[in-house]
């Protein structure tokens, strides 16, 4: 069963939430942007078929601002073709078993340097092989990054409310070892 949370306001800014095994839609996130006034997308992705939770997560894109996966929805977001800015939080691409690929330049990552679940290696070779290295994020956090909720919040605002990427370029090619240009960061921000 999909479910889905809109804000009543029609001129509301939506985010595509793709959330990790054993996610939920009430988590303090989905919550937070709730009380900040954005409509929340929240497809029910299936634990077991990474293909099929790519295509009910790209269903969900158009008419949304931003995209955000956490852990397997990370990777599922990974899988997207869009044009959307994309957030994601502690990316289990290498645990789903796919490429080191992003949907576009306006990818950012945040990820725990004390993640229990998902090693931050993961997210600083995947920026270093899409060449966002700028776009990376390391925090003093776990996987939860439960710390971190008002750094994603004020990124998420960011990446929706102002452009943090080139605005003359719109091309939602997917980025990926070939295309790798970047630097990885490797200062953790604060939290």
């Amino acid at each position: 069963m999909e479910r889905t949370v809109i804000d009543e306001v029609k001129e509301a800014k939506r985010v595509l939430y793709l959330h990790g095994l054993g996610g939920r839609r009430a988590g303090p996130r989905t919550e937070r942007l709730i009380d900040l006034g954005y409509g929340i997308v929240y497809p029910d992705l299936p634990p077991d078929d990474y293909a099929h939770s790519v295509e009910i997560a790209q269903a969900h894109v158009t008419g949304v601002d931003l995209v955000i996966g956490s852990s397997r929805g990370g990777a599922v977001a990974m899988g997207l073709t869009t044009d959307k800015p994309v957030l994601l939080l502690a990316p289990a691409w290498k645990l789903c078993g796919i490429q080191p690929v992003v949907p576009n330049e306006r990818t950012y990552i945040i990820h725990g340097l004390a993640d229990e679940r998902v090693p931050h290696s993961d997210s600083e070779e995947l920026a270093g092989a899409c060449g966002i290295g700028g776009n990376l994020i390391l925090v003093t956090d776990k996987h939860s990054l439960t710390d971190s909720l008002d750094l994603i919040l004020m990124l998420a605002q960011e990446m929706m409310e102002g452009d943090l990427s080139d605005p003359y370029d719109t091309d939602p090619t997917p980025l990926g070892p070939a295309d790798a240009s970047g630097s990885i960061s490797d200062t953790a921000a604060p939290t």
